[in-house]
């Protein structure tokens, strides 16, 4: 059943547009995560763990 409803899908400009969706979410995606622009807040919270020190934080 998909594959007829796939095989009479001639609608090239929609599959352009959703692909260029698609590219350009992921490149963005992947230029977010990364590029160095947090890159003290990264290393700040990679040592949270590590801290020693115990808060404890109360939820709203």
């Amino acid at each position: 059943m998909l594959r007829n409803a796939f095989l009479h899908f001639t609608d090239s400009g929609m599959t352009l547009a959703g692909l260029i969706i698609f590219v350009s979410f992921f490149m963005g995606l992947l230029l977010w995560v990364f590029l160095p622009l947090q890159k003290n807040h990264y290393a700040r919270m990679s040592q949270l763990p590590l801290d020693g020190k115990e808060k404890n934080y109360e939820r709203n």
